[in-house]
C-alpha cells in the first residue's frame, strides 16, 4: 500500500510539473518589431531573457529543454519571434535560422534614392553613392541591373551593389577606333532599348561621336 502511495505521489508531481513546463514552451513571447538580436558573446541565459522572464522555474524549464534537445550554444544574429513558440525560437537560435531581408533595386532608381534606401535598411552602408563600384563609365546612374537581392542584418551593402553591377556594361571602349566604338555602343544601346533601360541616354551622350547626337 505504501508503494502505491509513493507511485501515486510521484505521478502527481510529474503531471503537476509537466503542465507548466509545456505551457512555458508553447508560450508565444512578444518583442518590439517581433524580432530579437543575439549578439556575439551573448550567453544562453542572456539570450533567453529576451524571450522569457528570469524566474527560477523558467530556468529549470529551459535547462530541461536544452538537455533534451542536445543544445549547447546559440548562434548570433537577428531572429523573428512573430507567432512563434518559445521552443521554436530556441531551436531557431540554436541552428542559426536568422531573418532574411529583401533589397529591391527598381528600374530607374537614381543614386540618391538608392542611398536613402540603403540607409533605411539594416545593411551596413560601406558604398555611399556607389563609390565602391569600379566602372569605366564616367557616371553611376543606370549601372545596376534591377532585381531583388537577399541579405542578412549587418551585411555590407557593397556585396549587393557589386553583384548587381553589370559586367556587360564595364567594357573599356578606350583605344578602339571611332567606328568600332560606335558600332559597339549602338549594339549595347539596341539591346537596352528593348529593356527600356535608363542607360540609353547616358550611353549616347558619352560615347557616340558628336555627328551622331
Amino acid at each position: 500500500m505504501r508503494f502505491v502511495k509513493i507511485i501515486t505521489f510521484l505521478l502527481i508531481l510529474v503531471f503537476a510539473f509537466y503542465g507548466p513546463y509545456t505551457a512555458f514552451l508553447n508560450d508565444a513571447p512578444k518583442a518590439k518589431n517581433n524580432v530579437i538580436d543575439i549578439y556575439p558573446g551573448d550567453s544562453i541565459n542572456t539570450s533567453i531573457k529576451k524571450i522569457s522572464s528570469d524566474s527560477a522555474i523558467n530556468k529549470i524549464f529551459i535547462k530541461l529543454f536544452l538537455m533534451s534537445n542536445n543544445i549547447s550554444d546559440f548562434k548570433a544574429g537577428e531572429y523573428s519571434i512573430e507567432n512563434k513558440k518559445v521552443k521554436d525560437i530556441i531551436i531557431d537560435i540554436s541552428v542559426g535560422a536568422t531573418v532574411t531581408h529583401k533589397f529591391t533595386i527598381l528600374e530607374g532608381t537614381n543614386i540618391y534614392d538608392l542611398e536613402k534606401q540603403i540607409n533605411n535598411s539594416v545593411l551596413i552602408n560601406d558604398c555611399p553613392y556607389l563609390e565602391c563600384i569600379e566602372s569605366s563609365f564616367p557616371f553611376y546612374e543606370g549601372i545596376l541591373f534591377p532585381d531583388t537581392y537577399f541579405y542578412k542584418k549587418g551585411m555590407r551593402s557593397s556585396i549587393i551593389l557589386k553583384s548587381s553591377y553589370s559586367p556587360l556594361l564595364d567594357i573599356s571602349l578606350y583605344g578602339m577606333s571611332t567606328i568600332d566604338k560606335t558600332l559597339l555602343v549602338i549594339s549595347i544601346t539596341a539591346y537596352f532599348v528593348f529593356c527600356e533601360s535608363p542607360l540609353l541616354i547616358n550611353i549616347f551622350a558619352w560615347e557616340l561621336p558628336s555627328t551622331f547626337i
